[in-house]
């Protein structure tokens, strides 16, 4: 967009005794700028809006996309009397029409004229974010980026692992947020899948539709596990469990994070500044980094698009169709053990009922119904 501005950015993070950290350098393009230099102030600029599209249209659209393969051979592939249907079908909802219209619609942020629309807040046009996407998807690797991106990997959703081995430390991060999002895949959701995978794996009758929707997914999901593999517990197990986390907890804390934790003018998704040739380059005049238009934009959209708003039931009302005595007493259990997560979850992140603003005070947008984790994702 004219008289906007954009650079590849590059933070560097030290780590003192302590333990705490904190940003040493930035490179911005081939400039590399030192806190006590004067064009700190802007490289801190262009470093948060490189975290910001990165979150927006790297990170985010792997929540999304891939799981819609999956939504949709779920549902014409498995009988709706199947388990393994029972399971995934609450989690499904509402979102195949809503990523249709995310990349379809004339609505949409990232449509062939989205700044012609009163609530465009970017600096890039529909093609060049949808190549965002892709590159969140497949990566980027190889000779011309030599520290590139990893690819998607359906097994392998980001979140904390301790001590990570070499496969997995790329996906893995170490934050109040990367523990959040672990300890609910991990005390939560992997427990109840692996008590729906014990039941299918026990009875011939069921197993010729996980096998089949094994083979589908493969086909069509990076990382998805083949249908040989799928004989396995705990791969069929972690298989059910990442799409449950993925449509609920992680699609609507990733929301909740950057709409309450990041401020709309900490985005800066749209810069008047240019980058810094030298790290000698003026410091930022204040009012000059962006217009007034620029932050109403980005008022709006914030206000359509980024903030969570909850369709009933949440995932704390979600409701399974099972016929077993057995799966019915896992998803009573499976309640019981996202209560758990969330009575020790931190404040500021995404509640899975709405707390009490007595004791999380006003901050907490936590007290609206609209901000608890979604059953699916919905928006």
């Amino acid at each position: 967009m004219d008289d906007t501005h954009c650079a590849a950015t590059v933070l560097y993070i030290g780590e003192n005794r302590d333990g705490s950290r904190e940003s040493i350098c930035i490179k911005v393009n081939e400039v590399y700028v030192l806190p006590q230099d004067p064009a700190w102030m802007i490289s801190k600029i262009y470093a948060l809006q490189g975290a910001a599209y990165h979150v927006l249209f790297v990170v985010h659209p792997s929540l999304h996309f891939p799981m819609d393969a999956v939504n949709a051979i779920t549902k014409t592939s498995v009988a709706m009397a199947h388990p393994l249907f029972q399971a995934l079908h609450p989690h499904t909802t509402y979102s195949l029409a809503l990523n249709n219209a995310v990349l379809e619609s004339a609505e949409s942020v990232v449509n062939n004229n989205a700044q012609g629309t009163r609530f465009d807040p970017l600096t890039g046009n529909a093609y060049n974010l949808k190549l965002l996407f892709g590159a969140g998807y497949t990566g980027l690797t190889g000779d011309t980026y030599t520290n590139g991106y990893p690819a998607f990997d359906y097994l392998k959703p980001a979140m904390y692992r301790p001590c990570p081995n070499q496969a997995m430390a790329d996906y893995s991060f170490d934050s109040a947020y990367g523990r959040w999002l672990a300890d609910y895949y991990n005390e939560a959701f992997l427990p109840f899948a692996t008590k729906i995978a014990d039941h299918i794996l026990r009875d011939q009758n069921l197993n010729d539709y996980r096998t089949r929707w094994a083979r589908y997914n493969h086909t069509h999901v990076l990382g998805f596990p083949t249908e040989k593999d799928i004989h396995d517990r705990d791969v069929f197990a972690a298989a059910l469990a990442v799409f449950m986390w993925d449509t609920s907890v992680a699609h609507g804390g990733d929301h909740y994070s950057f709409s309450y934790d990041v401020e709309v003018v900490e985005k800066c998704l749209r810069i008047r500044i240019p980058p810094p040739q030298t790290p000698q380059d003026s410091p930022v005049i204040e009012g000059h980094l962006f217009t007034g238009d620029d932050m109403a934009r980005a008022a709006i959209c914030q206000n359509m698009f980024f903030e969570p708003s909850v369709i009933t039931p949440s995932l704390a009302e979600t409701q399974y169709a099972f016929t077993t005595s057995e799966l019915q007493l896992a998803a009573q259990q499976f309640h019981i053990d996202l209560r758990n997560v969330d009575s020790t979850a931190a404040g500021h992140l995404m509640p899975l009922l709405p707390r009490d603003k007595e004791k999380f005070g006003d901050k907490a947008p936590c007290g609206h119904y609209k901000n608890t984790i979604p059953q699916s994702i919905q928006y």
